[in-house]
């Protein structure tokens, strides 16, 4: 790349000594500024490729998943591959001429050797990543020049790293970089291979195999029904299974016979992944993925914890087992998905969270009969029934008590102990009353709109059924029962104007927390303001959110700070989780005395001392790692409901959840030679 960036000054170099001796004075200064300027891009360090860092794939064609050996996650499209962050991607794209990148875009294969490389299979050839490095190296074949091979995959067999594609087996020296032809298939390409339990290299080209030993000697080659097109090969405790377009088939690697499975002709087989426990998961291209049992041949949807029925797409290119025994699928259409095999205790109310999937949810309230008031941010509120499992809009195009709105951001919520909705909508201060007909219908009545609040961001009731409404730049107020302000609340009572969080005390106190000042005790009788005081700084003046445990101990979500608690008795103010620097945004508590933050990235669980327990991602079952501010809800029976980007997630808080540690998402041979061997052609 450096020596195309030069090429061209070079020419203008020349250009400018020739015309200088001419003796053209028009030239004398542009010759000055270019030697400057040379000397300063020759000061210049050449720097690795820099990848494109986006939010989705760069293909939702994916072909294959790998984990380096750091447990990053990359992915194999046919357009890019991509290295993921959970929530973000670093997209490498190929560039024939900077031998920094991989050699294709189209990526076909991915593998981690023994050493910790990645290794990456495209249509032009493979590269790898070293292990502790930042920029790909580039295998070239024997003759030091070609590169340019269709190459599907790696295996390591007889102490060698092994390449499978175009023109046969090849063998890597990784010092050297180079790549040579060790079992030489003309005109033909090794679409797949596995070590059998006869500890002999199986491979095979769609319509033959072949046996090789550990001198990568072929030793035997079979040819099959050309309608049988093998696609992957598997090994089970007494042979191999055939994945073919028409089914499994089963062969002996002791007398070289083949039977059927109960994976009939109906199911095209892309891949088959044994897994720890001798089960399989086959990939097909029509069925999603089948979970087979050699031992008893029978097949299922299920395995453990997974139900693949649950995924979006029957179209399966492939499937991947990582080192924390999630399994990654690949899909065609639909990018790749995380299953996780643990117990499920996120999103168990399948029909409520499939019908607020990747809406926008701003807050969750439960109504006194445990149905749900859901706000949103763009389609207003909606009422969700959880016994029949069904919804209701209320917007600006749908009720008319709100169609003076031109917009239908909920920017906060409340149901007041009259059954009444308080609700921050958009710019103004609404109170809604619900009226529910005989046939279940609702409808809302519009009891007062308060023009003149601007931005409301938290709302609270106190024990006398006064409202407390906080605004972003405002201040405080107080409403009475019958709808009239009774009381503001700003500078200098308080030092900041916007009240991002108000909750009870106690029958005679509220919280309150004011943004970039403090937190405050307010006596609600004398209205007398005390400051929480602390020890410790102010890291409280970033609160967002607020939460009272059943001990009485404050929990403080803030921006930037984490996750702080405060006790009242010592005035000790504790982070929770050191020096990391994050948000928490949102607070509940379980029925186990456990602590659930929410988070711009994830969810978290503290133990009731503050000890992180564990984090939460998409890879749980979550349908996004964005939350938003405050919308928590818990619901009758224990679960607790968050809200954000991609909608509802629930958490069914379980009593043999796993004491783990906590784990942040820090996002933390010798070679042999051999005889070439040559065979002219594998079809007859």
């Amino acid at each position: 790349m450096w020596q195309h960036f030069y090429s061209p000054l070079i020419k203008i170099n020349i250009y400018l000594c020739n015309n200088h001796e001419n003796g053209n004075p028009q030239l004398k200064t542009l010759t000055t500024i270019f030697i400057l300027l040379l000397g300063f891009f020759g000061s210049i360090n050449i720097k690795a490729y820099t990848p494109a860092r986006r939010s989705e794939l760069s293909n939702l064609c994916v072909r294959a998943i790998g984990q380096d050996s750091y447990g990053y996650i990359w992915i194999a499209t046919a357009n890019g591959l991509c290295k993921s962050y959970g929530n973000e991607y670093d997209i490498f794209f190929g560039d024939k001429e900077d031998f920094q990148t991989v050699p294709s875009s189209s990526i076909i294969g991915l593998f981690t050797d023994s050493d910790g490389w990645m290794m990456v299979a495209t249509n032009t050839g493979v590269c790898a990543l070293e292990k502790g490095t930042k920029t790909f190296h580039r295998f070239n074949l024997e003759d030091g020049t070609r590169h340019d091979f269709v190459s599907y995959g790696f295996i390591e067999y007889a102490d060698r790293l092994l390449c499978y594609g175009a023109g046969g087996l090849y063998e890597l020296d990784k010092k050297s970089k180079r790549i040579d032809l060790r079992v030489r298939i003309e005109g033909e390409s090794v679409k797949t291979a596995v070590k059998g339990p006869d500890n002999q290299l199986w491979i095979s080209n769609e319509t033959c195999m072949m046996g090789i030993d550990s001198t990568l000697k072929p030793t035997i080659k079979l040819e099959f029904d050309p309608n049988s097109h093998i696609r992957t090969l598997a090994r089970t405790g007494t042979g191999l299974l055939l994945g073919t377009p028409n089914g499994v088939l089963r062969f002996n690697t002791t007398d070289h016979t083949t039977s059927p499975t109960s994976v009939g002709d109906d199911t095209e087989v892309n891949h088959i992944l044994t897994l720890d426990d001798g089960m399989q998961l086959i990939a097909t291209g029509n069925r999603g993925i089948l979970v087979y049992d050699p031992t008893a041949d029978s097949i299922s949807h299920k395995y453990h914890n997974i139900d693949f029925n649950e995924l979006q797409t029957n179209e399966i290119t492939n499937v991947y087992y990582d080192r924390n025994k999630n399994i990654w699928v690949s899909t065609f259409d639909k990018g790749e998905v995380l299953m996780s095999d643990r117990p499920r205790i996120f999103n168990l109310n399948r029909q409520l969270i499939k019908s607020f999937r990747n809406e926008f949810v701003t807050r969750t309230i439960p109504d006194s009969n445990g149905n749900l008031w859901i706000g949103t941010r763009y389609n207003g509120i909606a009422f969700y029934d959880c016994k029949n499992g069904t919804r209701q809009y209320f917007n600006s195009q749908t009720s008319p008590a709100l169609k003076s709105f031109s917009h239908d951001f909920v920017q906060e919520m409340t149901l007041d102990s009259d059954g009444h909705l308080w609700i921050g909508y958009n710019n103004s201060l609404i109170v809604c009353k619900p009226n529910i007909s005989a046939s279940g219908h609702i409808k809302l009545e519009m009891l007062k709109k308060f023009p003149f609040f601007v931005n409301v961001v938290s709302i609270a009731e106190d024990v006398a059924g006064q409202i407390w409404v906080g605004t972003d730049n405002s201040g405080l107020f107080i409403i009475d029962r019958n709808h009239n302000v009774v009381k503001r609340i700003t500078t200098p009572l308080i030092q900041s104007n916007n009240i991002t969080k108000i909750i009870p005390y106690d029958d005679n106190h509220m919280l309150i927390a004011a943004y970039t000042d403090n937190i405050y005790l307010i006596d609600i009788g004398r209205m007398a303001i005390h400051t929480i005081e602390s020890s410790e700084g102010k890291a409280i003046d970033s609160a967002i959110d607020l939460m009272l445990d059943r001990d009485k101990k404050l929990w403080i979500g803030t921006y930037h700070n984490g996750l702080l608690h405060y006790d009242f008795s010592t005035q000790k103010l504790e982070s929770c989780l050191g020096d990391h620097n994050f948000d928490i945004v949102g607070l509940s508590q379980d029925s186990h005395g456990d602590i659930w933050a929410s988070s711009s990235y994830g969810l978290y669980r503290f133990n009731s001392k503050g000890k992180a327990i564990n984090s939460y991602l998409k890879s749980e079952g979550l349908g996004g790692n964005q939350f938003h501010e405050k919308c928590v809800a818990s619901m009758p029976g224990g679960n607790i409901l968050f809200g954000g980007n991609a909608g509802i997630e629930e958490i069914s808080p379980l009593t043999h959840l796993e004491k783990s540690p906590p784990y942040f998402n820090s996002c933390t041979r010798s070679v042999a030679t051999s005889r070439l061997q040559t065979y002219p052609k594998w079809r007859v």
